[in-house]
């Protein structure tokens, strides 16, 4: 049998890390807020539903253009049916680059990357949220 993605994560411990980090070192800045987070790359599901766990209020999460794999892995997982009960959900077809390149319309409390720094593009865009001035209010994090 072929392993899968969910299977990977099924078998390790990726989610509980990342869900102790986001805990311990993020929530404590965003409790009691409304949280506008832009995620790139949700894998998943797994380690985002795991952080909606903690909030009171729903937060809006806006996906990057998601791929077919991952709706029909997220879907077949059941876990796009509980971020939409868990979160204000939102999927846009803009690049990140776009993002950064109309600064003005980035309003996001929090941006997430998770497991998509092998796109060469992604992280160059990275080192210029990093080093603009959209970072100042931002809190950023890498997986």
């Amino acid at each position: 049998m072929e392993d899968t993605v969910i299977d990977f994560y099924r078998q390790s411990n990726e989610v509980e890390e990342f869900y102790t980090f986001f805990k311990n070192q993020i929530f404590p800045n965003l409790k009691d807020k409304h949280i506008n987070w832009l995620e790139v790359g949700i894998g998943n599901g797994e380690k985002i539903l795991k952080t909606l766990s903690l909030f009171d209020i729903k937060p809006k999460i806006t996906f990057l253009k998601p791929s077919n794999r991952w709706i029909n892995e997220s879907v077949i997982s059941g876990n796009f049916d509980k971020l939409k009960n868990s979160s204000e959900i939102n999927g846009v077809h803009r690049t990140f680059e776009d993002f950064i390149i109309n600064a003005k319309e980035f309003n996001f409390d929090l941006i997430s990357f998770i497991q998509v720094l092998y796109n060469p593009y992604l992280v160059v865009s990275l080192f210029l949220v990093i080093d603009s001035k959209i970072n100042k209010k931002l809190y950023t994090l890498i997986n």
